[in-house]
């Protein structure tokens, strides 16, 4: 599968959604964000302010790389 039809399929998914697949709490997931370990990116949500959003493809990676089940 090319590139660019791998990045049409992947999901852009929140912090929580990333913390209950990982099985930890989300202020886990910021310090991975934060030490390296995850890459993430801030949205935009207007009002609302901004929010983190992981590509569940990192997340699948990651999971692959530490032997991380799905929860």
């Amino acid at each position: 599968m090319n590139q660019y039809k791998k990045d049409q399929t992947d999901e852009a998914m929140g912090v929580p959604d990333v913390a209950r697949m990982l099985g930890v709490h989300k202020n886990t997931v910021y310090n991975m964000i934060k030490n390296g370990d995850l890459e993430a990116f801030n949205v935009g949500l207007g009002n609302k302010g901004t929010g983190v959003r992981i590509m569940k493809s990192i997340v699948d990676e990651y999971r692959k790389n530490h032997r991380i089940k799905y929860f």
